[in-house]
């Protein structure tokens, strides 16, 4: 998959200037999977009750 992607900013004296690049994707890694699993649904409402 190859993704575009494209900026503009304004620069004070030298006006709009507009950054472009193009990245060529060519695997993946998962960011933040080994977070997962720490809160269970339907629990929340249990532990809430056994604090109070």
């Amino acid at each position: 998959m190859v993704v575009s992607i494209e900026t503009t900013m304004k620069h004070p004296k030298r006006g709009f200037i507009k950054l472009e690049d193009t990245v060529a994707v060519t695997g993946y890694e998962i960011f933040g999977e080994g977070g997962r699993g720490w809160n269970l649904g339907g629990s929340a409402l249990a532990s809430l009750a056994a604090v109070q």
